[in-house]
């Protein structure tokens, strides 16, 4: 018995009422039911036999055949009832109230008849059905009656809700999601989707997040009309998984007037009006929620009967059809998952509950799934094929304006139900992933999440600026709104893959209301250098621009004012401004007015992408390098991985050293969720932690120092690297030079370093070993585009073509397809850095997606010492320009990161130290080479928090051989062990003193 089946069903050991179930059946059901008592089966066959499948589900029937009479099932009854007409919302309500009372009428009979052994838990009205506990013999006999339509297993439903995964995020708020479906271009029309309400059917929605928190309904309405939540009876939104509160912000996310926004750099931006700081279509729309979803293990599931009673929620949320309080979207971003049993794609109860919202006036969406790019793989319910678009499902896509594609996981049409078009429209499914971060404050995370979740979510943002702005509007007639209006992606017309195309919010409200007619502007930050700042202006309306003036006011600076000119529909200009390099400016206000001196766009941008995680963004002619300081380069450590003349070729990059059976790296996701194999205290999917106070960025140029010191299984390492970019001869390169410096304290002799560069150059590429140039040369598979390199210096260890897969980035992967970071593991990382044959790695033949991998070495470190390497990433129009250009490179002398024998202490590790574990606290120093020179002892102290010195250790230096190691296993002299709690330590060389703390527990 499945786990699913028991939590249907429930044993009874008594008899109710002394009557037996024999009894009852006798009295309830035919002589020719009665066989089935014992076993549901025959009934099932005589069905199967008429050619008719019976008002019993597939589902039910199963869970029959495998119960016995003292079971009891949870089960939906739906009854025979005709369609709802058309009509307001309160109206509506009160006929379907009696169309529910009207074919229920049987029922009432039927539970005197079965007594105990049918107990009715909800009469619905949404559909005419009820929610009940049954046994199976009243099933049967519900099933005899010819007025039952309909009655399903109350089972979990899985449903799919995960994002396909975090990247780093656009440099701001406003995404470039935003600025593609150009719904920033019409809030300053006052198109913001005020007056309207968007339900969201999800895991919840935390109202705490200040991106949300103030237009929730339930702070000035009654609370049942705000929230529904039959799995936790809460008192106000919250959402234990997370997924809706992300859906909800990508719909209508916006900070209210002082709420404050914080970077991961900790930048604090304050909204000074409620389209200032903006991550939704609809800035001015109000929501409720309804949590249907619940976590069961490692999977989310909902039921039939939960999202039933979401629905009649939603048609009447204060229990009071008077009340002008149902919603005028609902947002589903989920699916059933493709393929699940018991779920018919085509025809199942949970259509009439959505038929009857979008009767009473209610636009319903749904996501396509993120199952795709197989023809048919769009999910239900959103795979229902209804010309009325009572189903509509939004796909995703990816890329940037003019760049634009489907994404791989989107899913795909035609329908399963009679092959109508499907997706009916797509919106981009990357935005930005925003947490709440105490009262009145939201916090960008620096990362973004993907999914068609959130392109569904900006289709009800859409939906909710179109019914603004005509608002007598039926479901059907907004949807087509955003049909007609779509930029069409495909070779001319609707397809399967993105069906009416791209949704245009801009050319929507046009369509719906012409008083929008006219001009639309947008502004974006279109690129930024050392003292310069350039802002584009986009007209996304369906007329032109007239012309009038921009005004662009820094922060902390006056205004400058220009002029902006006539600009044809679809027509963009840029406007440069001198910026100071020094003003650490991070917002610049841009303000438009028209030529009568109205103003007609005013809007807070940022300047510069933040500091993600250690981000940076070297920029040299045509080349603009991105990595970060935890040993990462490429899209995954900055908003710019490795863009050269307009094409960007490196999604990911790292940096990784082997040693002593162990790999410490930046490749791929390896810690994250990962902790059977590795943790980090950063948790930013690599082994490096990064030395803040060590990192210094030029416009070309980045110093910075990370180590492993935190990692799980840490070798003890340190690495100062200096990143250099230039454009010279026609060839972009970035020169990393990395010094590894051993501080385990024990000698390492087989350190390798290497470097893994995941090229992207369209189509897939090739990665093949270039004799002459003693590097790696990447090329795409058509020929097209620039050739790449990943080069070193010293001896090669590795000089590998990884495979990754057979789809293009950003794709999902076959099963089996290479070498993909949720199955990158550390032997495989290991056995490549160390120059195994990559032969026998999964997809090593087909992979289409391929990344160099480069080590040089071994590298003998003693404790304290440390070498330098030189890696290069080049691209250039031929190979021959880039063998040229990298051959100057390697002439040019070495430049190490600034000194490294100075006296330093690195954080000891593990702290805490858990005694009696075996293990000792390591305390990692380095020391100038006069210091051994001259002899010097190296000074180790421990102190309790009153002062008193617990411990001291003397360690004499001499000029050759290892440092000696510092460690401390918490024990004291007497050789007890110390107490749990902090501690002060010590550590003395000559006249230097160097301190910090740590932490014993037992």
């Amino acid at each position: 018995m499945t786990r699913g089946f028991r939590a249907q069903v429930r044993r009874r050991r008594v008899h109710r009422g002394g009557r037996t179930r024999t009894h009852l059946a006798a009295a309830v059901l035919t002589a020719g039911a009665l066989a089935v008592l014992g076993s549901p089966g025959p009934l099932r066959g005589q069905a199967a036999q008429s050619g008719e499948e019976g008002p019993v589900a597939p589902a039910l029937s199963a869970a029959l055949q495998r119960a016995v009479p003292d079971d009891t099932l949870s089960i939906i009854v739906q009854y025979a009832a005709p369609a709802p007409v058309p009509g307001p919302a309160a109206d509506l309500v009160r006929r379907l109230q009696v169309r529910s009372t009207n074919a229920l009428v049987s029922l009432d009979s039927a539970t005197a008849r079965a007594g105990s052994e049918l107990q009715i838990r909800e009469r619905l009205w949404v559909v005419p059905a009820v929610l009940a506990e049954a046994s199976p013999a009243a099933i049967m006999a519900l099933a005899a009656d010819p007025s039952v339509v309909r009655i399903y297993l109350d089972e979990r439903l899985p449903v799919s809700l995960s994002p396909l995964g975090l990247s780093i995020a656009d440099p701001s708020y406003t995404s470039q999601a935003m600025l593609t479906i150009g719904a920033d271009a019409v809030w300053d029309q006052g198109v913001t989707g005020e007056g309207t309400t968007i339900a969201f059917f999800d895991s919840g929605v935390d109202g705490s997040n200040a991106m949300v928190s103030s237009r929730w309904r339930g702070r000035s309405s009654d609370l049942r009309a705000s929230w529904f939540d039959p799995f936790t009876r809460a008192s106000a939104p919250q959402d234990p998984i997370g997924h809706g509160t992300q859906v909800a912000v990508a719909a209508l996310g916006a900070l209210a007037t002082g709420d404050t926004l914080k970077f991961p750099d900790g930048t604090l931006i304050v909204a000074s009006s409620p389209i200032d700081v903006v991550t939704g279509a609809a800035p001015r729309a109000e929501w409720i929620a309804a949590r249907v979803f619940e976590r069961f293990g490692s999977g989310d599931y909902t039921r039939r009967s939960v999202l039933l009673q979401a629905y009649q929620w939603a048609l009447d949320p204060d229990g009071n059809p008077a009340t002008p309080d149902a919603p005028d979207v609902i947002n589903n971003s989920w699916g059933v998952f493709a393929g699940a049993a018991n779920f018919d794609a085509c025809n199942d109860i949970l259509y009439d509950a959505i038929d009857a919202a979008e009767a009473a006036g209610i636009a319903v969406i749904f996501s396509s799934g993120n199952s795709g790019p197989a023809p048919g793989s769009v999910t239900p319910p959103g795979a229902r094929d209804d010309p009325g678009l009572r189903s509509m499902a939004v796909g995703a896509t990816t890329g940037t304006p003019g760049n634009l594609a489907v994404a791989d996981y989107s899913g795909r049409g035609p329908s399963q139900c009679g092959g109508g078009l499907k997706p009916e429209l797509v919106a981009p499914g990357r935005v930005p992933e925003v947490r709440a971060a105490g009262r009145a404050a939201a916090r960008l995370t620096g990362f973004a999440v993907s999914g068609t979740s959130f392109s569904v979510a900006q289709v009800s943002g859409a939906l909710a600026l179109v019914l603004q702005v005509r608002p007598s509007a039926a479901p059907e007639e907004a949807k087509r709104i955003l049909l007609d209006t779509a930029d069409d992606l495909g070779a001319g017309g609707p397809d399967n893959d993105s069906g009416y195309g791209l949704l245009n919010v801009p050319a929507a409200v046009q369509r719906a209301n012409a008083a929008f007619a006219g001009g639309l502007l947008q502004a974006s930050i279109v690129r930024r250098t050392r003292d310069s700042l350039y802002v584009g202006f986009h007209n996304r309306g369906g007329a032109a621009w007239a012309g009038g003036e921009a005004w662009v006011i820094p922060e902390g600076r006056p205004p400058v004012a220009r002029d902006l000119p006539y600009l044809d529909p679809g027509g963009a200009v840029r406007l440069g401004l001198a910026i100071d390099p020094e003003s650490g400016t991070r917002t610049v206000r841009v303000a438009v007015t028209d030529r009568s001196g109205g103003i007609v766009l005013s809007r807070v941008l940022v300047n510069g992408p933040p500091n993600l995680f250690g981000g940076w963004i070297l920029e040299a002619g045509n080349l603009a390098a991105g990595g970060n300081d935890f040993g990462r380069f490429g899209r995954v450590a900055a908003f710019r991985g490795f863009e050269w003349d307009g094409d960007e070729l490196l999604p990911a990059g790292g940096i990784a050293v082997a040693g002593a059976g162990r790999v410490s790296d930046g490749f791929y996701t390896t810690t994250l969720g990962r902790a059977d194999l590795k943790s980090s205290a950063p948790a930013i999917e690599t082994d490096w932690a990064p030395s803040r106070s060590e990192t210094d960025v030029q416009p070309t140029r980045a110093e910075y120092r990370f180590d492993d010191l935190e990692a799980l299984g840490p070798l003890g390492l340190e690495v100062r690297a200096v990143a250099q970019a230039s454009d010279a001869s026609g060839v972009g390169a970035l020169t990393v030079v990395a010094t590894v410096r051993n501080l385990s304290g024990s000698r390492i002799p087989d350190a390798i370093p290497a470097f893994l560069a995941d090229w992207d150059l369209g189509g897939g590429e090739t990665v093949r070993w270039s004799t002459e140039m003693q590097a790696l040369v990447a090329e795409s598979r058509d020929g097209a585009g620039p050739v790449a390199v990943l080069a070193s210096e010293g001896d090669v260890v590795a000089r590998s073509s990884v495979p990754l897969g057979t789809s293009a980035i950003g794709a999902v992967y076959e099963p089996d397809s290479g070498v993909l970071w949720d199955v990158f593991e550390e032997g495989d990382k290991l056995d490549l850095v160390r120059g195994v044959d990559p032969g026998g790695l999964p997809g090593f033949a087909t992979a289409l997606d391929r990344a160099a991998l480069l080590s040089v070495g071994p590298l003998d470190l003693p404790a304290g010492e440390s070498q330098t390497v030189r890696f290069w990433l080049l691209a250039a129009p031929s190979e021959a320009q880039a063998s040229a250009r990298l051959q100057e490179l390697r002439d040019e002398p070495i430049e190490p990161p600034g000194p490294d024998g100075r006296f330093e202490i690195e954080p000891p590790f593990p702290n805490p130290l858990r005694t009696g574990s075996g293990r000792v606290m390591n305390f990692p120093y380095s020391v100038p080479d006069a210091a051994r020179e001259d002899g010097l002892a190296l000074v180790f102290e421990v102190y309790d928090v009153a002062g008193r010195r617990l411990v001291r250790q003397t360690h004499p230096l001499s000029p050759g051989g290892d440092l000696p190691r510092v460690t401390w296993d918490g024990l004291l002299a007497e050789g007890l062990e110390a107490a749990s709690g902090v501690y002060l330590f010590v550590v003395r060389l000559g006249d230097e003193t160097r301190s910090g703390r740590l932490m014993l527990v037992h």
